[in-house]
């Protein structure tokens, strides 16, 4: 690749050609599920080496206060947690993740090209970007129900004007629901296409997007309601709008309300995932969430004793 001035800018993009040609190895297998394995490993571990020792990566379902044992629940292909966090393990490195500790979701697609069915809905409904959608919307109606902790008192401040005083406490921001990003090794097509088909499977969900604000500050507390961002390896990105950080070379073209950015380049994709990751992870170290409420039916506390509510021997 062609060196840019950048130390930050050349090492991302050294790490994604050789994702690439990483990515063409699992071509051995026959089998679409051995090489989407290979294609996580090799990104797990990329990933894993640069956002740093409070946060790790895992793979397997999330769950939230609201859910029941045996639902239904997508296996994600990499989830990034807050290190330390409580998790349901299973085995053989799979987990169920408590919502509050999720920082992110990375779906990881071979291509994104559309399916060919001739009608619409089935078309629809079998394209890739389908079922991360779906599962993108579910999990940020969920996140807007949780509950965090209040952070501690830093002190008493006294308003030098009127005498009153008050706690003061840490500048922390609940954080906002989790973002769900796509990363492709291949795609083909145009970004704005892209952006098309995100709005289509939109309004078959009825999803509604916000009205987009000027600043960047009104912006970080405006999340995506579905994805977050689509990344193609040696192509580009097109990612939400989040007020994050400020993509200098970004298009948007007038369309799609001023929701998405687009960056069409040769090394450039896992740089912006790099940057989209570790630009959220100071809320999520500073906020302390709640987790009261998936205990609520099955344990009940009082003076910080804790009873086990005993199971019904009548038949009921």
């Amino acid at each position: 690749m062609a060196k840019s001035d950048n130390i930050l800018a050349d090492h991302f993009a050294d790490f994604e050609d050789a994702l690439k040609a990483l990515g063409q190895v699992a071509r051995t297998s026959g089998h679409p599920t051995i090489k989407g394995t290979v294609r996580e490993t090799f990104l797990r571990e990329v990933i894993e080496q640069h956002i740093g020792g409070d946060f790790h990566l895992g793979k397997g379902d999330i769950v939230f206060p609201t859910s029941k044992r045996g639902d239904p629940r997508a296996d994600n292909d990499i989830v990034v947690v807050k290190r330390g966090s409580p998790r349901l393990h299973m085995a053989g490195g799979v987990s169920a993740f408590l919502a509050e500790s999720v920082l992110c979701t990375i779906e990881i697609k071979s291509g994104l090209q559309q399916s060919r069915f001739k009608l619409a809905e089935k078309r629809l409904r079998h394209d890739p970007l389908f079922p991360v959608i779906k599962r993108a919307v579910e999990y940020k109606q969920k996140y807007r129900q949780l509950k965090w902790i209040q952070p501690k008192i830093l002190g008493i401040q006294v308003d030098p004007k009127t005498k009153v005083a008050s706690p003061r406490f840490p500048a922390v921001e609940i954080p906002q629901p989790f973002p769900v990003y796509i990363l492709s090794f291949n795609y083909n097509g145009d970004f704005i296409d892209l952006a098309t088909r995100i709005e289509v499977i939109h309004d078959y969900l009825g999803v509604t997007m916000p009205r987009m604000p000027d600043t960047a500050e009104e912006k970080r507390r405006t999340p995506s309601p579905s994805i977050d961002g689509i990344f193609v390896l040696g192509r580009g990105f097109l990612l939400f709008d989040s007020g994050n950080f400020v993509i200098a070379n970004a298009q948007d073209d007038g369309w799609a309300e001023g929701w998405w950015k687009r960056v069409d380049c040769k090394n450039g994709a896992l740089l912006a995932l790099f940057l989209s990751i570790v630009s959220r992870q100071d809320q999520y170290l500073l906020s302390t969430p709640s987790f009261a409420d998936y205990i609520t039916d099955a344990i009940r506390t009082d003076y910080g004793v804790i009873y086990f509510e005993a199971e019904s021997t009548n038949g009921d």
